[in-house]
């Protein structure tokens, strides 16, 4: 079976922000140990739910050619679905994590080093896409308010997205308004947390 240079980039991502994040986190062992575990759970939670959306897109092959289903390369369509449906469960369970600034630090440490490695490896690649990245590690590093930087950063890349061509997310061509949407769904939490608080 031959594995796709995208998948391998992409695992390699992971593994290099998971390390990235050990080095960098000011955290303790066993605080790390937990983030690590959670943010591997709910990585494979979204696989999950993407292999999912995969099965319900391509239905149609997995009746004909159920084998070839796992080669056929899988599009934003499924990456919306996926990222959707984890969003509701965890609105629906009420469960955001206390570690949520370590778990923004992962998911920046991972799109940085992805795009970093498809311009290496891949040659392929933007360098727009590799200076948001950055920019995204030096605001979840310096500044711990980790819903602020979202949403700014999914704002500055949606609309960087209308007037240029939009940036990839690990590798999926993703539309300027799904970046937007990020943006106001992280707005809104942020006024429910706010609400929340006051007496």
């Amino acid at each position: 079976m031959i594995v796709q240079p995208l998948l391998a980039i992409r695992v390699l991502a992971f593994i290099t922000a998971i390390i990235l994040f050990w080095l960098v986190s000011a955290q303790t062992k066993e605080v790390k140990k937990h983030v690590t575990e959670g943010f591997v759970s709910l990585l494979t939670t979204w696989i999950l739910l993407f292999i999912g959306a995969k099965l319900l897109t391509k239905w149609q092959l997995l009746l004909d050619h159920p084998i070839a289903l796992l080669a056929y390369p899988s599009g934003t369509l499924e990456f919306y679905i996926a990222t959707a449906a984890i969003t509701v469960i965890k609105l629906y369970k009420n469960k955001w994590s206390i570690y949520t600034h370590e778990y923004v630090q992962l998911i920046a440490f991972s799109w940085f080093s992805f795009s970093v490695f498809t311009i290496v490896f891949n040659d392929e690649g933007a360098w727009s896409e590799l200076t948001l990245t950055f920019l995204f590690i030096i605001l979840i590093t310096l500044v711990n308010i980790p819903i602020l930087t979202v949403i700014f950063i999914a704002l500055l890349t949606g609309i960087y997205g209308l007037f240029y061509p939009s940036p990839e997310l690990m590798g999926y061509r993703m539309d300027p308004w799904f970046y937007i949407g990020i943006a106001l769904l992280f707005i809104l939490l942020l006024l429910f947390e706010k609400r929340r608080d006051l007496p």
